[in-house]
């Protein structure tokens, strides 16, 4: 049986656990956010079969062979979340997220030249293609789950494209991958935190920052079978990232925090497997393809947590999120109006890892749709502009729950009697802990200058 001291350990444990990731997005399913070019945004991120562009080294590194020259891009998106929700019972009050601006940057560096045993490119990448910012607000009705949470994750890529004869090219890079987090999150009146004066406290809040490095690598493949006809397969290996991060509690009011101790705490998730597949077609000044990406989510089973310096030894374990893979879709097209002058648009269909009973504030993602388009301009001393506007809509997403009842019969023991709380100390419950529909939408806009020498 739980005593009254190991209770709130307990609380506090499942609390910090969910806080120490705290995923959002904008575009791409899951934490996924793989708008790092404006030429690639604007064809709505078809580009695995052709991109004619140093930001092949992130999308395909096969690509890095059919590149000319030296060249370098640097360029950055940003992104503009619209996260709503509503809750279907009317308890809460409706909610959105305070607008923040994020502005993942992207920047490449690639050289390719012709050999007598073919061509060879390398290439190098900077750019966050995990993570985002998601701010609440302090009087958020669900702020016991989250006020605030910022996931950063960008990766370093190094890569080499080898293309012995025109029509096949493979290639492969490495990538480091170094993470932050920081969260922010209210602790309610469930924690049954008492001042010294005898009130309840209220407004206590956790804070937690931390950081940590992941390596993985990306291997890719084009083909060119008959002029008109492109095709390319990429894989990108799962990135296995362990953080360690500090806690921090303010309880004002609360003289003894024996029970909440600022503390390393450390955890550890995976990056998903990606594989992906693109065919493209060129008819005279027109080109277009469609990709498939199939990620394999299901890595993220679980958070783990660990207290190195935990007395109690009642603080580490684990929380269940249970995602699941899902496909991408994407069409995207381009059109050269000149020589220097192409105009690009694209439409796309994304399916969401999150299953309902685990969906939280954190990250209300749902199946979504988007729409991308752009233009770009290349100078004939080799400057080149390009812009990009995305629209994505998320469908409407309803999770419901509801505190247990004796006719439920997965919360009553054998005599028929209710079991009132977790093994965690919280309350019991049937499916999601914060009933809400959930209403989303974001927009992109991407430049990228980049100078072929």
């Amino acid at each position: 049986m739980l005593n009254r001291t190991t209770l709130p350990i307990r609380r506090f444990s499942a609390l910090l656990l969910a806080l120490m990731l705290v995923p959002a997005t904008a575009s791409g399913a899951g934490i996924e956010l793989q708008e790092q070019d404006s030429a690639a945004m604007g064809r709505v991120l078809a580009v695995r079969a052709w991109l004619q562009n140093p930001s092949t080294v992130f999308y395909n590194p096969a690509g890095l062979a059919y590149l000319e020259s030296l060249s370098f891009a640097l360029g950055d998106t940003m992104v503009f979340p619209s996260f709503n929700y509503e809750d279907p019972a009317a308890v809460n009050p409706k909610g959105s997220n305070v607008n923040t601006l994020v502005p993942p940057p992207h920047a490449y560096l690639t050289y390719a030249r012709e050999f007598d045993f073919g061509r060879i490119g390398v290439g190098v990448g900077y750019n966050y293609p995990f993570g985002l910012t998601l701010d609440w607000g302090d009087d958020f009705s669900g702020r016991h789950l989250v006020t605030k949470s910022a996931l950063s994750i960008p990766e370093l890529t190094v890569g080499l494209g080898y293309a012995p004869i025109p029509e096949v090219a493979i290639g492969a890079a490495f990538v480091a991958s170094p993470a932050h987090v920081y969260l922010k999150r209210y602790m309610g009146k469930e924690f049954g935190l008492i001042a010294d004066d005898g009130s309840p406290i209220e407004d206590a809040t956790v804070e937690m920052s931390g950081g940590g490095w992941g390596f993985g690598f990306n291997a890719g493949v084009q083909a060119r079978p008959v002029p008109w006809l492109y095709i390319g397969a990429v894989y990108r290996s799962a990135i296995h990232l362990g953080l360690d991060g500090n806690a921090h509690f303010n309880i004002d009011g609360l003289s003894d925090r024996s029970a909440f101790p600022d503390q390393k705490v450390e955890t550890a998730f995976e990056l998903p497997h990606i594989v992906a597949l693109g065919i493209g077609a060129r008819f005279g000044s027109f080109y277009t393809e469609i990709d498939v990406d199939y990620t394999f989510w299901s890595v993220f089973e679980d958070i783990p947590l660990t207290f190195p310096e935990d007395q109690t030894g009642a603080l580490s374990q684990s929380i269940p999120e249970q995602w699941k893979d899902g496909f991408t879709f994407r069409l995207g097209n381009e059109y050269a109006v000149t020589d220097q002058f192409k105009v690009r648009l694209g439409v796309g269909y994304d399916q969401t890892p999150a299953v309902d009973d685990y969906l939280t504030p954190m990250l209300p993602d749902s199946d979504r749709a988007f729409v991308m388009g752009g233009a770009g301009y290349t100078f004939d001393f080799g400057l080149s502009v390009d812009a990009a506007y995305g629209f994505t809509y998320f469908l409407p997403r309803e999770v419901s729950g509801h505190a247990c009842t004796t006719s439920d019969p997965q919360c009553v023991d054998s005599d028929g009697n209710l079991i009132p709380y977790a093994e965690d100390g919280s309350a019991n419950w049937v499916g999601n802990r914060f009933p809400a529909i959930y209403n989303n939408n974001a927009q992109l806009v991407s430049l990228t200058l980049g100078m072929t020498l």
